[in-house]
């Protein structure tokens, strides 16, 4: 896999897809980086392909109506693996009922998500090239399921992943490119489509440089 970023989304009971048109509001992501307990300025609004990889002191929120999207790389929020929900539960500008944790990590093909509801954790899964598949809760996404059903194949570049088919845990080998694919199908749920055949204007960020953080949050 290709890509390298960590990126958190949260959606509003009656979200509407940011491939729909909304657009991205600096006042409602600095109420939500100050209720997230951080202090610190504000920085330049950005695309979000330019935020995927950011310096560990920023972090960068882009917030639109049902609809929020935090490039995280200090893991403020937390991971796809352990959850802040601590410092999620005390946003008030905006009500989640639906959170989804994205990791990938290009260089060394690793990568895992999880998505969460009021009730906790829906579906996680991760893998990467030395372990195999790391972390496989839940049902599967009607979203990963034609990822999941690829033909089978192997190379000397690929990774073999154990994977579940939705019908039990049954082992596959599929190419490295799974990553991409997951990470592209299942975030496709908020962008309305696939990330890599985006055409519209492109997402935006406001960047912020964490000074200080309220750790009791």
């Amino acid at each position: 896999m290709s890509w390298t970023f960590d990126l958190l989304f949260l959606a509003a009971e009656s979200f509407k897809p940011l491939c729909e048109g909304a657009t991205h509001s600096r006042d409602l992501a600095e109420r939500f980086f100050i209720e997230s307990g951080f202090g610190g300025r504000r920085c330049d609004t950005l695309i979000l392909d330019d935020v995927l990889t950011l310096p560990r002191s920023q972090l960068a929120i882009g917030a639109y109506p049902s609809i929020v999207i935090v490039s995280d790389p200090m893991h403020y929020f937390g991971t796809f693996r352990e959850p802040n929900m601590s410092r999620l539960s005390n946003i008030r500008t905006f009500r989640t009922t639906q959170i989804l944790y994205v990791e990938c990590a290009g260089v060394v093909n690793a990568f895992g998500y999880a998505l969460l509801d009021s009730a906790g954790t829906v579906r996680r899964f991760a893998a990467d090239a030395e372990h195999r598949v790391t972390a496989n809760d839940g049902e599967l996404f009607n979203e990963e399921k034609p990822v999941f059903r690829q033909s089978r194949r192997s190379s000397e570049d690929s990774i073999e992943f154990v994977i579940d088919d939705g019908a039990g845990r049954t082992g596959e080998v599929h190419e490295f490119e799974l990553g991409d694919d997951l990470v592209f199908s299942v975030t496709a749920r908020f962008f309305g489509i696939r990330y890599d055949q985006w055409t519209h204007d492109e997402p935006e960020l406001t960047v912020f440089h964490v000074e200080q953080v309220d750790e009791q949050k």
